[in-house]
């Protein structure tokens, strides 16, 4: 602690800027002696970050009721973290991770993890059509190409649909037992339930069943808050600066393995398509080895350790509901802010089913691609994310993120027009590459909801998003799929293959002006790392301005 005569006139000045400090006369604790008695440092709070200027520390947000040995820890505070910040490398101010992170290890492992528990997923998406086309082969063996397209669409929006269902009844409860007992836990929870679906899946495609694969899509379902639970544990070990970079990250994970999963699909398909899910038992199996060596992250607070009777006392202090219409409710109620960017979550999810659920269909039929073709543009895809995914994290530096969902929106809206109209496949395929930047939104969104959000509730509140998505995207499946196999069939009244796109893009089209009014109309709440540091002083990790690319 610095001695209290330090703070004399002659060495603290207040002034209507703040406080200026003469840095030579500055003495530090123990630890930092003499470190910076020659830099001149300028922390902004308009910029949140440290600037080299002329010879003052300038603080913007010390209150006025602190007393002397609160502003000089929050000094020495600051200036800690201006070293670590100072210290590092190129790389690592980009990716928004150092190596000096005491949770470096839970920090690149979540994402190590995620980029696991995609790829299975990506898997089983070139594989689970498979299962369709080869029941209605198998029972409707009189059918014309375009009616088996069509009853293996619509039996496959059934599938798609049904998680959703019991996410929508679980997800609630789900977040609630994040929040109690710890993130990992429900992970593996998640990992267990999406291990006996492969396993169904692997029986149906060998027997030509249908059903017991309903039932597990249906229980698989009540895994799908694994989505929120992984934002909530980022959300735990991360400050609130940093969050929106390690969201784009995970965009880079979703863009390597959408890279690297087509070239494993190409080979097994090649190989013996029945290989798919067992190789994605082995992947989902990685994953929980790699979780198991984690920290449990719900001992964390905005990246700070808590005890574990700060953490009871906060979970008992706050209200949770099992109800999923309650929990869409709270969200509502918690904020007018959280409940703008649940919308815009809520109607791109809807959006978003069309191309994820109709890929395989539409370029069969549309373009007469095989399962190979799909995966080459479904890798291409996965390097355009990944290149998207590094310009989006440094354009988080200069412009926010609500910015960047508004661009994305705009973007897909465009593209989705150009997806119905796409009569040329590589016309198509360009389309399909150019728009893949809107994939990103999905974690961006959640990153933005998780800042506005209280760490208590990380979970609840982004499974209660996860809740309204999941009606959204019950729907979207639904409709998507079933609109395509409508308007492939011979009692549509036109043939066209694109309606879906078409009328999705106008979806997107006003989900994009709803969130350039939440840009302009609608304040961000203010940080929840000032409303509950015990000191309330300064809500950002600053970082030097000319180090900013």
């Amino acid at each position: 602690m610095t001695d209290n005569n330090f703070f004399n006139e002659n060495n603290i000045k207040f002034s209507s800027d703040g406080i200026n400090i003469n840095q030579d006369n500055i003495n530090l604790d123990e630890s930092n002696i003499n470190q910076y008695q020659n830099t001149n440092l300028n922390i902004r709070e308009s910029n949140n970050s440290i600037n080299n200027n002329n010879g003052n520390i300038i603080i913007h947000s010390i209150k006025e009721n602190m007393d002397d040995d609160q502003i000089s820890l929050h000094l020495n505070d600051e200036i800690d973290k201006y070293q670590i910040v100072s210290n590092q490398g190129f790389f690592e101010k980009w990716i928004g991770i150092s190596r000096d992170d005491p949770l470096f290890k839970e920090k690149a492992g979540i994402l190590v993890a995620v980029i696991f528990m995609i790829i299975p997923g990506l898997l089983l998406s070139s594989f689970e059509p498979l299962i369709y086309q080869h029941y209605v082969e198998h029972h409707y063996p009189y059918y014309t190409k375009d009616e088996m397209a069509s009853k293996a669409s619509r039996l496959k929006s059934i599938g798609d649909a049904l998680p959703f269902v019991s996410s929508f009844i679980s997800g609630p409860l789900i977040g609630l037992i994040s929040d109690r007992i710890g993130r990992k836990k429900v992970l593996f929870f998640c990992l267990g339930c999406a291990f006996l679906d492969i396993i169904f899946q692997i029986l149906c495609f060998q027997n030509y069943w249908m059903w017991p694969m309903f039932v597990t899509h249906f229980i698989t379902g009540f895994s799908s808050a694994s989505d929120p639970v992984l934002f909530a544990f980022i959300a735990d070990i991360t400050c609130k600066d940093e969050r929106s970079r390690i969201s784009a990250l995970i965009g880079m994970t979703i863009g390597v393995s959408t890279l690297l999963t087509p070239l494993m699909t190409i080979g097994l398909l090649n190989w013996k398509a029945i290989s798919i899910p067992y190789f994605s038992l082995m992947f989902y199996t990685i994953c929980g080895l790699i979780l198991f060596c984690l920290k449990e992250s719900f001992n964390f607070c905005e990246g700070k350790p808590i005890s574990k009777e700060r953490r009871i006392a906060q979970y008992k202090s706050k209200k949770h509901s099992s109800n999923p219409f309650k929990s869409i409710y709270n969200l509502f109620k918690t904020s007018w802010y959280i409940g703008a960017y649940a919308i815009l979550y809520f109607m791109f999810s809807f959006s978003l089913q069309d191309s994820s659920t109709t890929l395989y269909m539409y370029s069969k039929v549309r373009y007469d691609w095989s399962a190979t073709q799909v995966s080459y543009l479904t890798c291409a895809v996965g390097a355009c994310v990944i290149i998207w995914s590094v310009v989006c994290s440094g354009l988080l530096r200069f412009i926010t993120d609500r910015g960047i969902v508004c661009v994305a929106l705009l973007v897909s809206s465009v593209m989705h027009v150009l997806y119905a109209f796409s009569f040329d496949q590589y016309m198509f395929s360009v389309c399909i590459c150019l728009g893949s930047f809107s994939l990103m939104l999905v974690s961006i969104l959640q990153s933005i909801i998780s800042k506005a959000t209280p760490s208590d509730m990380q979970a609840s509140i982004l499974t209660g998003v996860t809740v309204l998505s999941s009606l959204s995207s019950f729907i979207g499946a639904l409709s998507s799929e079933n609109l395509f196999a409508y308007f492939i069939s011979s009692s549509a009244p036109f043939y066209f293959p694109g309606m879906h796109f078409l009328i999705d893009s106008v979806i997107i089209f006003l989900t994009f002006a709803f969130s350039f009014y939440a840009l302009k109309k609608i304040q961000e709440p203010p940080s929840q790392e000032e409303s509950h540091t015990s000191m309330g002083i300064i809500d950002q990790r600053y970082k030097p301005l000319n180090d900013e690319l």
